[in-house]
Parts: structure tokens; sequence; C-alpha cells
């Protein structure tokens, strides 16, 4: 069987389909949609590792300088289920920076 690369006929297209927006030419960029939910979720997961980093940023930079340990961060207001707390990330924070050290 021999194939071809035809577009797909528009009977063939369904309704999610038809309804995207088209995809964008030329250099490989690709175009996807994702629940809102799940946006929100990956964002929250997001600042939390950043807020982990800067914690980490904060003790790399007192132990460059000879200082002491690092002051843990405030509770975050709104964690997603299942995520750790800024306290819990600091301490894992702290405990890999004493395992390097």
């Amino acid at each position: 069987m021999k194939k071809t690369n035809a577009p797909m006929p528009e009977e063939a297209m369904t309704d999610e389909m038809s309804a995207m927006p088209p995809a964008p030419s030329g250099g490989g960029e690709v175009m996807m949609s994702i629940p809102k939910s799940t946006f929100d979720q990956l964002h929250g997961i997001v600042v939390q590792l950043a807020e982990a980093i800067d914690a980490l940023a904060v003790n790399v930079e007192q132990q460059a300088a000879g200082g002491g340990e690092m002051p843990a961060p405030a509770p975050s207001p709104e964690t997603p289920e299942g995520a750790m707390e800024d306290a819990d990330l600091a301490a894992f924070a702290e405990e890999l920076s004493r395992g390097n050290a």
C-alpha cells in the first residue's frame, strides 16, 4: 500500500480538529492547548520550585560568605494537593547542601 502526503478529507475532520487554529508554518513550531486546571497545577509546581531554588540560592550565598544557616521561608498560602510545603522544600535543600559539604 502506497502512502501519500495528501491532506485529510474535510469529512474526516472532527469538530475539535476544525475548531483548532491552523498550525504555524515553517520552523517546526508546535501549538498545543491544555485544560486550565492542568495549567494551574503546573503553575503552582513551577512557583514552588522557583521559591525552593531562591531559598537554595540564599543558602549558597551564605555558605560562600561564610555565614550560618538559612532562615526558613514563610509558608505558601496555596499549596497544590500532593505538593511539598515551602518549609519541607527548604529542609530538603538544606539536607542536600549538607550532603555535598
